[in-house]
């Protein structure tokens, strides 16, 4: 996905909207590389998967409605295109985006795992 195309992605703006996020990384995979600190961002049904890993700090990361769970470094969540979340950042984190279409998923399901995508199902997951 080149760069023009990461910029429209609904995760991608929103962090690239927040006075501190700062981009590190992205690349033409659509992949990207992020640090923040002391934010709250929302996702409201990016057309979308996501998932994101986190590569240091995170300890003061919760979504809104799980504020209990917390991430760390090695996290990773697991976010479908259509899903909603808020998240609250309090603290510095580092974390790796890749970012795949619905229909990206689907060609490599068939080409990759040699299955029908309708027998695939994405399932949304927060810190594995």
């Amino acid at each position: 996905m080149p760069m023009a195309t990461l910029e429209q992605n609904l995760v991608f703006q929103s962090l690239s909207s927040s006075p501190n996020a700062r981009l590190l990384r992205g690349a033409e995979l659509a992949a990207a590389q992020w640090t923040n600190h002391h934010d709250a961002r929302d996702y409201q049904g990016p057309s979308h998967h996501t998932l994101s890993c986190y590569l240091a700090g995170g300890t003061g990361t919760f979504r809104r409605d799980r504020p209990g769970a917390k991430g760390s470094p090695d996290k990773l969540c697991v976010l479908p295109a259509g899903h909603e979340s808020s998240w609250v950042i309090n603290g510095d984190i580092r974390l790796a985006h890749l970012y795949v279409s619905p229909e990206r998923f689907a060609a490599t399901a068939v080409t990759l795992l040699d299955r029908e995508p309708r027998e695939l199902q994405l399932n949304e997951s927060t810190f594995l």
